[in-house]
């Protein structure tokens, strides 16, 4: 398992990664989020399969894919509606990404949407 991730510099992306990371690695690169320097951070396990959170300041697009094959986007309900709506709370975020980095798995006590991959 690794983390990995991107640091923009005017317009060059660095990327970084750490093997075998731990939670607090996970927290510290989840907490640089902030939408313009730092904008993914990416959890992936053995395989095709990872877990992506994207965003910062707030507002979180968190999605996992198995393969070709499935995509599970992270969604909290429309307060008022029926529908779902894709950017998350940074503790929802914290959560799914705490979850799959201890597990491999998503976390069962958030709602997980399955679409196609992108």
């Amino acid at each position: 398992m690794h983390l990995r991730g991107d640091h923009l510099v005017d317009d060059t992306a660095d990327h970084w990664a750490i093997e075998r990371p731990s939670g607090t690695d996970f927290l510290a690169a989840l907490s640089r989020l902030d939408a313009a320097t730092y904008t993914e951070v990416t959890i992936a396990t053995a395989g095709d399969a990872h877990l992506a959170i994207a965003g910062g300041a707030g507002h979180y697009v968190v999605h996992a894919t198995y393969g070709d094959s499935e995509r599970w986007t992270l969604v909290r309900r429309q307060p008022g509606t029926a529908g779902a709506d894709p950017v998350v709370t940074l503790d929802q975020a914290r959560t799914a990404g705490l979850t799959y980095l201890l597990t491999g798995t998503l976390d069962p006590t958030l709602r997980w949407e399955k679409g196609d991959r992108i």
